[in-house]
């Protein structure tokens, strides 16, 4: 599982393979969002020190990620993770 947890408010863009939308908007401190393995493509986090991710009951380093405290990476359908350029 992709696991989101906020600590604080944050704005989230989750996207499946297809390129549909899954979760779009603001979300608040002490929220958590599940997502099934191979469901989601594309993660973009708003404010990305204010949420733990956790990707196969591993915690994910969101730095390699960050630029400016958005978080975007790409999980494959292995469930690894890739950085996602900035547009």
């Amino acid at each position: 599982d992709l696991v989101l947890r906020f600590r604080g408010e944050s704005w989230v863009d989750v996207v499946d393979q297809a390129g549909a939308p899954i979760e779009r908007g603001l979300v608040a401190a002490g929220t958590e969002r599940r997502f099934a393995p191979g469901r989601v493509a594309h993660v973009t986090l708003g404010d990305a020190r204010a949420v733990d991710v956790d990707l196969g009951s591993v915690a994910l380093d969101l730095a390699p990620y960050s630029e400016a405290n958005v978080a975007r990476f790409t999980v494959s359908s292995e469930g690894k993770v890739y950085p996602v350029a900035a547009n």
